[in-house]
């Protein structure tokens, strides 16, 4: 469940961005690309590093970062004035989602033992994949009726519930 608020959190925080680049920035199409590719790229990156981190400092500390600096993001692109401002919060929410899932994989593993971990597994990938498509399908209709702040308000709210999860089930 925590995959699942953390990725309508996150791909909704995306769109929501893109969604303001296009229609009151007026970005291009390539900016848009910008927008769309540097997160993943940075996220990619990251999660060399994020997976390393949890093996030596255990899962919980680096997923709870992630959730600080996934709501302390949002937060800040709040203040966003620019399409450069936009990139910038796009790049830091793709670094501070990879402190979340290498981890978050690791405990996963660490909970399910022998072929329990492939259900647990399929599981997971089932709920972050919902959380995508709810995101997809959401965000642009609650920007259109909310507007960008109404949509990083949601988002953020999105982000800080996975916190209860994690204290139970790590």
């Amino acid at each position: 469940l925590a995959s699942l608020l953390m990725d309508t959190a996150t791909y909704g925080f995306s769109i929501t961005l893109s969604c303001h680049a296009k229609e009151h920035l007026h970005a291009t199409y390539a900016q848009l690309g910008l927008l769309g590719g540097l997160p993943p790229l940075f996220y990619s990156l990251m999660c060399l590093y994020s997976g390393r981190l949890s093996d030596r400092v255990g899962s919980l500390p680096p997923a709870f970062a992630s959730v600080f600096l996934v709501s302390a993001t949002i937060g800040a692109a709040w203040f966003a004035e620019t399409f450069h401002h936009l990139l910038l919060a796009g790049i830091c929410m793709g670094i501070s989602i990879a402190l979340f899932w290498p981890p978050i994989m690791r405990k996963l593993s660490r909970l399910s033992p022998g072929t329990a971990l492939w259900g647990a597994l399929g599981s997971f990938n089932v709920y972050w994949s919902i959380g995508v498509g709810i995101a997809t399908i959401a965000a642009p209709l609650v920007y259109k009726h909310l507007g960008f702040h109404l949509s990083l308000v949601l988002a953020l709210i999105a982000a800080l519930a996975p916190v209860p999860l994690l204290m139970i089930r790590m």
